[in-house]
């Protein structure tokens, strides 16, 4: 059993390990992983560390630091085991927020815990928490990857575009991990996003109405009344006019006066009242969250009783229910206080006041509430969010992908946000099961093709048993009968060698393959005009996630080849390789007679994109030489073959460096610029001190430096400098990837570091839209937020790469709006 990483404090030990040695990283891959996270957070202030603490994946220099981020990688549908100890005897606390996936847990005895995990095909952060005596002791959040896909580019595109037509499709209330994100205004939001901003907002809002409880703001009320005129202490206009008037009661007084009063005179007394219509506002807004929270829960009752829950979806389902009720519970608790419970009448639509806006208190309680309006975006940000099993958002994507590449081969204009329907049921926002969803695209000749989601094939005798596929084709002709082609969306890959060689590739699992032919043979025509059913299945084909390891090399296996020879095989599908969907599409099209162009597959253009996402993935350090011994220090490094800096606690990406490029200031040439390279070999840990140099060191001798270990120093074939103009030289070191390092002609290119932003800059420079780039401030990468760092100026609009929700366009005083793709971008800032 490898271990993984190991916990230990003074009063507990933790140790994680994988249930058997056996590898965890897809033969198929070609891209470089991110680096994995382990995060520990002390829960108890006087806590101490022990020196055993330890994690895999890191440097062993930097191994037995708790307050490191970086960690092993966790992975999809693997099995790990965990044990803990309470050295004094304590009782432990092992606890998730997901009930199911620790419902494994076992107590050896009263002080040991131990138990297996398996996160399913669920991927993302996820934060586990350990307690002694009901004592918060420490928290850790490790980070879960898939094994099908590629972490950084297909998952972050295949939720950029799921989350086009709907964030809420992609998430869950309650999952075993979680993204980070943030609220945005979208053009709508389902109740769920509401639920998980109110989640993130309620201790927010309890914090702002428990202080505006403590320091109310007042109003002063005048309420009419009589008093003696002797105790009348002030007088206005209507008191003076009374007067005059003889208005009130008892007899006139005249000693004294140059008016008779009446002994008794009307007067508005003034009151200090809590009615005003800021909490009026309050005590409205927590009303109408009570009732959202109400129907949450109605629904979530209705759901339970409709179908009979088994085993984790009904522990899922009762935690849920708990927490909502809990939710419900605080709201109310906030509704009953003094202050809102003598509000009046509703305000006013759009009430808003400087108090609401500005005031300490109501100025928090206002920015609460007014979250609950938007929608969310997987982003990066505070809110943390649960998405769905990647199985469910990889059928999802293939059918949303379906839909943009049958609509871009017959030329139709497809709005998906509009033509997707997605079903919204209390806290579940899905895509309709159960009724078919059917989008028509129009041909020539009255001909067209319906692409439909989940058809069901019952109730009928035609049927001995029920079919479901995913994703039905139907080609229509007014002089042939409809034909079908059935395609089935599974994340499964078996790549193991007796399916390697029978298949010559890596392929969906046989079972899914079985299925195909089940479909092919059990769907019929049940309208035929004969008392016996005729088959209508063309062919049916399997979309699995595969990227091949070399362009066409997929074309020879017997999955695609047999596709035409017995109209059942697989196709590869993921985001940014779904060439061999479009080549399969446009060759049924052909044979069903319509006349479309053809899209041939590049090979040299897509090899060299698969090159570039590599490159993409693989970060580059930009070194400078010591100011003043410029010519020693390049020397030095050709000799030893090393070069170091000082290590940066949040820069994850400093133990991931695949070489290292140099810049030659203006001491060593005219213009400076990056000159040589070296290839990284190993990474070590050591102090400054520790590291022989012909320079002295500076003057923290104990400063702990990252010291790369080189391959051979090799000058470029042609250097790099600055953008003509540039006035400044390189001071400190930049990052940038080996996408970056490779594509740049200019220092000021080194910014590009993603294929996303390249793949924008290439198509803003063959448009006619005149565009500058400008970066960022540099700072440490924040591994929650996986957004670029080159900001791309056009005019007033500025338009930035935020991973996984696509790309942002800025625009001053109007809402900020994401895309997915470059073409995208494009399309919104060619002029019309």
């Amino acid at each position: 059993m490898p271990k993984l990483f190991r916990i230990e404090t003074d009063r507990i030990s933790l140790t994680w390990s994988l249930s058997r040695d056996e590898p965890i990283l897809p033969a198929y891959s070609t891209l470089t992983p991110p680096p994995g996270q382990l995060r520990i957070v002390p829960r108890r202030r006087d806590i101490v560390f022990s020196a055993n603490n330890w994690r895999s994946g890191v440097p062993e220099g930097v191994a037995g630091d708790w307050q490191q981020i970086v960690g092993p990688r966790l992975f999809e549908e693997k099995e790990y085991l965990f044990h803990i100890h309470a050295k004094h005897g304590q009782l432990i606390s092992f606890t998730h927020r997901d009930p199911v996936l620790i419902r494994a847990v076992q107590n050896e005895d009263s002080n040991s815990v131990h138990g297996n995990i398996n996160f399913g095909s669920q991927v993302g952060l996820t934060l586990f928490s350990i307690a002694l005596d009901g004592i918060p002791e420490v928290d850790f959040e490790v980070e879960v990857f898939p094994t099908k896909i590629d972490y950084a580019f297909d998952y972050e595109q295949l939720t950029a575009e799921i989350q086009d037509v709907c964030t809420g499709l992609a998430l869950e209330y309650l999952r075993s991990t979680f993204k980070l994100g943030l609220g945005s205004r979208e053009p709508r939001s389902s109740l769920l996003e509401w639920a998980i901003l109110l989640k993130h907002a309620i201790s927010d809002l309890e914090q702002a109405v428990f202080y505006i409880s403590q320091h109310p703001h007042r109003n002063i009320e005048r309420e009419p009344g009589t008093i003696r005129a002797e105790r009348l202490k002030r007088t206005d206009a209507s008191v003076r006019r009374a007067v005059l008037r003889g208005a009130g009661t008892g007899r006139f007084l005249c000693e004294g006066l140059k008016f008779p009063c009446r002994e008794k005179i009307s007067e508005r007394t003034p009151r200090s009242t809590l009615d005003t219509p800021e909490h009026r506002w309050l005590a409205h807004q927590l009303k109408s969250i009570r009732r959202r929270l109400s129907q949450i829960l109605s629904e979530l009752s209705d759901t339970s009783k409709g179908v009979n829950l088994q085993g984790a979806r009904k522990e899922r389902q009762t935690r849920v229910h708990e927490e909502v009720l809990q939710l419900e519970q605080r709201i109310a608790h906030l509704s009953q206080t003094e202050l809102l419970n003598s509000a009046g009448a509703i305000p006013p639509p759009n009430f808003a006041s400087m108090k609401l806006l500005g005031t300490p208190g109501y100025r928090e309680a206002y920015r609460a509430i007014l979250l609950l309006s938007l929608g969310l975006r997987l982003t990066g940000g505070p809110i943390r969010m649960s998405l769905k099993d990647l199985s469910t958002l990889y059928e999802y994507w293939c059918y949303i992908s379906v839909l943009g590449t049958v609509s871009a081969l017959v030329g139709a204009q497809l709005p998906v946000s509009s033509l997707i329907r997605p079903e919204q049921n209390g806290l579940r926002v899905a895509l309709q099961r159960g009724r078919e969803t059917k989008v028509h695209f129009p041909l020539q000749n009255g001909r067209q093709i319906e692409v439909i989601y989940n058809p069901q094939f019952k109730g009928n005798q035609s049927f001995l048993v029920p079919q479901q596929p995913d994703i039905l084709l139907t080609i229509k002709d007014p002089s042939w009968p409809a034909l079908h082609i059935v395609l089935d969306a599974k994340y499964r890959v078996d790549n193991s060698p007796d399916t390697v060689a029978r298949y010559q590739s890596p392929g969906p699992p046989q079972d899914a393959l079985n299925v195909l032919h089940r479909y092919r043979d059990a769907i019929v025509d049940t309208e035929a005009s004969s008392d016996k059913p005729k088959r209508t299945i063309v062919e049916a084909a399997a979309l699995f996630p595969y990227r091949e390891l070399q362009t066409g090399s997929f074309r020879e296996s017997r999955l695609w080849r047999s596709l035409e020879r017995i109209g059942v095989g697989a196709i590869p599908m993921l985001p940014n390789g779904a060439n061999y969907f479009r080549e399969y599409i446009s060759r049924i099209l052909i044979k069903g007679g319509w006349s479309l162009a053809d899209l041939p597959i590049g090979h040299r253009s897509l090899e060299c994109s698969m090159d570039w996402r590599q490159a993409a993935s693989k970060p580059v350090l930009v070194g400078v030489l010591k100011p003043g011994y410029e010519a020693e220090h390049l020397a030095w490094i050709k000799r030893e073959r090393t070069y170091y800096m000082p290590m940066l606690q949040r820069q994850r990406r400093q133990y991931q460096v695949s070489s290292v490029l140099f810049f030659s200031p203006t001491a060593l040439r005219i213009p400076g610029a990056i000159t040589h390279a070296a290839d990284v070999e190993s990474v070590e840990i050591l102090s400054r001190k520790e590291i022989k140099t012909p320079w002295p060191f500076s003057r923290d001798a104990d400063q702990t430096q990252v010291v790369y270990h080189l391959g051979a120093l090799r000058q470029l074939p042609k250097a790099i400098p600055f953008k003509t103009g540039t006035k400044f030289g390189l001071r400190r070191p930049r990052w940038t990837s080996e996408l970056g390092a490779a594509r740049a002609t200019t220092l000021n290119e080194l910014i590009l570091e993603t294929e996303p932003e390249w793949r924008l800059y290439e198509d803003l420079q063959l448009s006619e839209i005149e565009f500058y780039v400008d970066p960022d401030s540099p700072v440490l990468e924040d591994p929650d937020d996986p957004q670029g760092r080159a900001w791309f100026r056009i005019g007033s609009v500025s338009v930035n790469f935020r991973g996984a929700a696509g790309f942002l366009i800025r625009r001053l005083g109007i809402p900020d709006r994401y895309v997915r793709s470059a073409e995208a971008v494009i399309e919104i800032l060619s002029p019309k």
